[in-house]
């Protein structure tokens, strides 16, 4: 009797201890390490890959990992171009057109380099004061639906104005080269500060619009 009892508590430790074994290395085997990282790095231009191109002059460059891989963001602003065809003999005013821009580069460090976005944003033939500039703060990466691709989200804006009113203001989510946007006027003075919702939103991922109107509702004061 003894000799069986001492047998069933071997029995007993045997099989605790292959337990405990085997459920820490399933608990082992679940971790993995996210593939997306929603902290970006600023670049310097001069440091891009050769096919990450742009035009105009460079805001900023920000960079990131995800399921696409390397992704580089750069913001730029042309210069403001002096148009040629007013006629001061017909008493035209000379105006001036500026464009501002967004691009976007997935990839890796071994392959190639693909543009999957290119935003663009222009004023032309302006009579008044020209201002086009990028909302350098509104810059930020979400993975709201969790598929392991960032979304971007930036704004900008530009005017063509003679008096102090709100400016045309642009927000835009991108999401593997899809847009969703906002598109209004910033507020100034208490005026302004309305927009559209673009209908890409209609289908747009759980989240998407209210992390839109939320990015809208603290940039959109613009101080004069």
């Amino acid at each position: 009797m003894k000799t069986n009892l001492l047998l069933i508590l071997g029995l007993v430790f045997i099989y605790s201890c292959g337990t405990g074994n085997s459920e820490s290395a399933d608990s082992d085997s679940t971790k993995v390490e996210p593939v997306v990282d929603l902290n970006p790095v600023f670049v310097e231009p001069h440091d891009l890959p050769i096919e990450c191109k742009y035009e105009g002059e460079v805001f900023d460059v920000q960079s990131w990992q995800d399921l696409n891989g390397k992704n580089y963001f750069i913001r730029t602003v042309s210069e403001k171009q002096e148009d040629s065809t007013f006629n001061n003999e017909a008493g035209d005013w000379p105006t001036s057109s500026q464009s501002l821009f967004a691009y976007h580069y997935v990839g890796n460090d071994k392959d190639h380099f693909r543009r999957i976005s290119t935003i663009s944003y222009a004023i032309k033939n302006c009579e008044f004061d020209l201002i086009m500039s990028h909302i350098i703060e509104s810059f930020g990466l979400t993975d709201l639906n969790k598929n392991d691709i960032a979304e971007v989200t930036f704004m900008c804006r530009k005017t063509c104005t003679s008096d102090v009113s709100p400016s045309d203001q642009l927000l835009l989510m991108l999401e593997n080269g899809k847009e969703y946007a906002l598109e209004g006027f910033s507020e100034v003075f208490g005026e302004g500060g309305t927009y559209e919702v673009s209908k890409e939103f209609n289908s747009a991922p759980e989240g998407f619009l209210e992390h839109a109107k939320s990015v809208w509702a603290i940039y959109s004061g613009e101080i004069l």
